[in-house]
């Protein structure tokens, strides 16, 4: 469970980065400096990004990345619980 957000996490971020390179190729013109060499690092950026995109956008329309959100869900509301139940220091106890 850990390893899936870890290794979803991990993918997203290097193809936000990718994208990230692509835009700033296209904003600066790298295209017109370059030519060719521009062109071609804007497709191999936007193809990294659409390769590692791949696996987090299969998670969230698989439904993984919810299973893994209720199954820490549950933990979260037994935790609060118990802290609602616990007396608080210097407050009067119930009879």
């Amino acid at each position: 469970m850990r390893n899936q957000i870890i290794f979803n996490g991990l993918c997203l971020a290097i193809a936000l980065v990718a994208l990230g390179v692509a835009l700033y190729a296209l904003v600066t013109g790298a295209i017109e400096q370059q030519g060719v060499d521009g062109l071609f690092l804007i497709l191999v950026s936007l193809l990294i990004a659409l390769c590692f995109s791949l696996p987090p956008v299969q998670a969230l329309r698989g439904g993984l990345l919810q299973e893994i959100l209720k199954r820490r869900a549950p933990r979260a509301s037994e935790a609060s619980q118990g802290a609602a139940q616990s007396p608080q220091p210097g407050a009067p106890e119930k009879t």
